[in-house]
């Protein structure tokens, strides 16, 4: 993510999340809970924690597993979010035992179904800028009207690919049945982008052969990868030690590399992403539906009202295939990888890939630019689901880090496989 659609505009400069209450998200919920039914909707807010460690603490306390616990997208750790999560009608009674210091219950409404990935509008974001450069406010303003015209590029932010930045890379390994090579990448290749020392220590000594030693050097906040490395040790069967994990993260990490393919789409048009061309497949905005495109001249007017979008591949079985030159393009990067755009294959009969389209931009909506009273800028504005925050704040600081120590992302997507 390290091209800018205005990059004919200077950006402002600053520094993004000092502190977590400069990055504030609110998820736009789909719909609102009912107030009846064998389900407890839970509103919360959240403070320097990943939605998954909330998950983790609520399934300990209400003693339920994670997976009866319900989300509709992961909400970045670095911030100040709020977010519904489901829970079963008989874990209620337990709610009250739940304490974490950076996690508030809100409010609790009965629902007549679990919330599942995906199950939301999008989210409303209140980012403030600090240190920014001179003329900030009217070249913020320039660069927002430009992007609410076109649109926002739709990156799949750095925060896609995990916290050591190679879940796309797992989920290759996944996608080609390499289980040895996906297991290496899960338990060892250490990373400087994991700043724990302790972290680092344990993946060496797993790329080592020294098991016992990994084990021991595995900090307690890791208690996915022992599991991992304690079923590997035990057997010594890469498929089998990766089925200890949740099936949320499998599909994360083959969702990682659908995305890694998808943002190498979108660097090759990037420069038409308003545009339609010939062969494309668009996706309307409103309903989220594909369809060909047949007359790119007679539907251009639709793109440029922001109806429609050209759409870029999302691989798996049903994808709806792109014609004539927009797929000679499609075909000749995905050979790069080795595979079709209509792959299936992967370790886990549980998961089911599904192909998708995705649309090549993103409308920015509502957006506002303020200067605060100590010199910083406040941006607010609404995005679709699935749709990254920091490609907006990276368009306007022209930054190309903007968010990438971000441990979640802002909104999950409908679900890529299933």
């Amino acid at each position: 993510m390290n091209r800018h659609l205005t990059a004919d505009l200077p950006g402002t400069g600053g520094q993004l999340k000092a502190t977590p209450e400069d990055f504030r998200v609110d998820e736009v919920a789909l719909w609102e809970p009912s107030g009846e039914g064998a389900h407890r909707w839970l509103r919360i807010e959240k403070r320097a924690v990943t939605t998954h460690e909330v998950v983790q603490q609520l399934a300990r306390t209400l003693r339920i597993a994670e997976r009866d616990i319900g989300f509709a997208g992961l909400k970045d750790a670095r911030a100040v979010a709020t977010q519904w999560l489901s829970l079963p009608a008989n874990a209620e009674a337990r709610l009250a035992d739940f304490t974490h210091p950076r996690v508030s219950v809100l409010e609790v409404v009965p629902h007549s179904s679990k919330l599942r990935i995906g199950e939301l509008a999008g989210n409303r974001f209140a980012i403030v800028l600090r240190d920014v450069g001179p003329e900030a406010l009217p070249r913020a303003q320039a660069i927002l009207a430009v992007l609410m015209r076109r649109g926002v590029p739709n990156w799949f932010g750095a925060q896609r690919f995990g916290t050591k930045g190679d879940s796309d890379q797992i989920g290759a390994a996944l996608a080609r049945n390499d289980c040895a090579e996906a297991l290496a990448l899960f338990l060892g290749r250490p990373s400087r982008q994991e700043h724990d020392p302790r972290a680092r220590a344990a993946r060496q000594a797993f790329d080592e052969g020294r098991l016992d030693d990994a084990a021991a050097l595995l900090p307690m906040r890791m208690r996915l990868e022992a599991v991992v490395l304690h079923a590997y040790r035990d057997h010594g069967d890469p498929l089998r030690a990766l089925w200890k994990i949740p099936k949320r993260l499998r599909l994360l990490f083959l969702s990682a590399f659908q995305a890694r393919l998808f943002n190498r789409c979108l660097e090759a048009r990037f420069e038409t992403i308003d545009v339609l061309q010939e062969g494309d497949v668009a996706v309307r905005h409103d309903t989220e539906k594909a369809y060909p495109v047949l007359d790119p001249a007679r539907d251009q007017p639709r793109a440029d009202a922001f109806e429609l979008s050209p759409a870029g591949p999302l691989f798996g079985p049903g994808l709806l295939r792109a014609r004539a030159g927009v797929a000679e393009l499609e075909e000749r990067l995905f050979a790069a990888e080795g595979i079709g755009l209509e792959h299936r294959a992967q370790p886990f009969h549980d998961l089911h890939l599904r192909g998708e389209r995705r649309p090549y931009r993103f409308p920015l909506r509502d957006a506002v630019v303020a200067l605060q009273p100590d010199g910083g800028l406040r941006l607010t504005f609404e995005l679709p689901r699935g749709c990254y925050a920091t490609s907006v704040v990276a368009e306007v600081t022209k930054s190309t880090a903007s968010g990438a120590e971000e441990a979640e992302e802002s909104a999950a997507p409908a679900p890529l496989v299933e």
